[in-house]
């Protein structure tokens, strides 16, 4: 045996650590001698460190002539000398121990613990809900005292090792790797879990708990729950979109919310990925040919307005969009509007742009025009966009005419939107014009690119409107097509 191996045989890396000057922690944490380093970052094992702060590793030997700045046979022959070691072969008892790197068996150990303690502080979640005293007359279960007792310690442990600093994390690791304790709570929760499962599945088998046909007590079958989902809720799916009767879905999490509402008893591992497969296959369950705009009416909050002026109250029916205002035949005039708008406009321009307001509430493109106002800054031309994002809401979007004049896949961005809205318009000369005009000019489908999808189809009947500070200082059209389809 070399004098390497006697010595790290005989000497742990703590004890040279102490013998030479490190202040060691209980927690075996000392600060690192090799950079600047105010808090303890340096984990002393028997045959092992590392700084997590600036990476130094090696054994005890290692350490030492780092320490010293020696070769590692000077380091040796130090230790030798200091411990008052022959350099001769110890006894099997003190043979040296495979080594691994502490750091990544550390992460290891780390997420370990914080897997178990999350696991176990659910299982305590639900007993507390599950378990609780229906009244103050009911006698206590045992796994709802549980919680309440444990609770509190499991959640500050999780929260250690979430948000702890290093020191604090490292220490709790080693007490919870002591004597096997996580894998006692990690086999104590899954023993406890297969338990409730067993006991559901169970009780779900009778005929008086009335299960869904969806679920069988252990498994859900989606294309079933999608069917009788589709049965409770209007929902279609046309055109790359959900819509029900409040018009497109803008956002899918108040859906993923409905979907979880009815999983949510069911005893079944990781319920979100559940819930994505459902929408993916309720994509299919509802899926529609095709969903034309309806180009004679006006869907609000409480009814349907026809362009002939009759009015239909309540939201039976699916449509692509609606807006979330309401109706009234008997509002008064909007005085405070109309003051503003002859603050701002010349007379004969106000009806012009309440046409055109008009003209956006209806999925029709067939006046084939874009507005554009212009003025100075600082005139309030801006708080048309806001009044027109309260009449619209998610039926209009903020924009730039800029991007979608140069940008191909800015038009797939309009798609099912009623207004586009540029708040500030770039006055440098645009370079090129079809884009704006396509959108403009559509009277029906268009092909539509989205980034790393193939083209396809889209229904197109987007308004635009900008508001800019000056004239634009020219164009590369030379054709008359973009000032034409122009309300300047």
């Amino acid at each position: 045996m070399t004098i390497y191996e006697t010595i790290k045989a005989a000497i742990s890396v703590k004890q040279a650590a102490e013998h030479y000057g490190l202040k060691v922690n209980r927690n075996g944490m000392a600060c690192c001698p090799f950079h600047n380093d105010r808090h303890p970052s340096l984990k002393l094992n028997e045959d092992y460190f590392f700084c997590f702060g600036c990476g130094a590793k090696g054994d005890v030997i290692d350490l030492v002539a780092r320490l010293f700045d020696l070769s590692s046979y000077e380091a040796a022959q130090k230790l030798a000398a200091d411990f008052g070691l022959d350099p001769k072969p110890p006894t099997a008892a003190a043979m040296v121990k495979p080594k691994r790197p502490y750091i990544r068996q550390f992460r290891e150990d780390e997420m370990l613990c914080f897997r178990v303690l999350t696991d176990y502080l659910h299982l305590l979640e639900d007993w507390k809900v599950r378990y609780a005293p229906k009244t103050p007359e009911d006698a206590l279960d045992d796994r709802f005292v549980e919680a309440c007792q444990m609770h509190c310690h499991i959640e500050y442990m999780a929260d250690v090792l979430t948000v702890g600093d290093l020191e604090e994390r490292v220490a709790l690791v080693d007490e919870l790797m002591k004597e096997g304790k996580i894998t006692f709570l990690q086999e104590y929760t899954t023993r406890k879990k297969k338990r409730r499962w067993r006991t559901v599945a169970k009780n779900r088998k009778t005929p008086n708990m009335n299960l869904p046909v969806w679920f069988d007590g252990q498994n859900i079958n989606e294309a079933l729950f999608c069917e009788e989902f589709l049965h409770e809720r209007r929902i279609i799916f046309a055109n790359g979109a959900f819509f029900t009767p409040d018009g497109r879905v803008t956002d899918d999490l108040p859906l993923r919310g409905e979907i979880y509402d009815k999983l949510k008893f069911c005893a079944v591992n990781n319920i979100p990925r559940k819930i994505t497969n459902i929408l993916e296959v309720l994509k299919l369950e509802a899926q529609v040919p095709d969903f034309p705009p309806e180009q004679d009416r006006i869907h609000v909050a409480n009814g349907t307005l026809l362009l002939n002026g009759t009015f239909t109250e309540g939201r039976p029916a699916i449509v692509r969009s609606r807006l979330p205002v309401a109706y009234n035949p008997d509002a008064p005039a909007p005085v405070i509007w109309l003051n503003f708008l002859d603050g701002l406009l010349y007379a004969e321009d106000i009806p012009t742009l309440q046409e055109f307001i008009g003209y956006c509430l209806i999925p029709s493109n067939k006046g084939q025009r874009m507005m554009v106002i212009k003025g100075n800054g600082g005139e309030g031309k801006s708080q048309i966009g806001a009044v027109l994002s309260a009449i619209f809401g998610t039926n209009m979007k903020d924009g730039s005419i800029g991007k979608i004049s140069e940008n191909r896949f800015a038009r797939a961005d309009l798609e099912h939107i009623l207004l586009c809205v540029d708040d500030d318009m770039r006055m440098e000369a645009l370079r090129q014009t079809n884009y704006v005009k396509s959108i403009v000019t559509a009277q029906g489908k268009m092909d539509l690119e989205r980034k790393g999808k193939q083209s396809y189809q889209g229904w197109m009947f987007a308004r635009l409107l900008a508001f800019s500070n000056g004239d634009l200082q020219a164009l590369y059209d030379r054709s008359d097509g973009f000032t034409a389809d122009s309300l300047c």
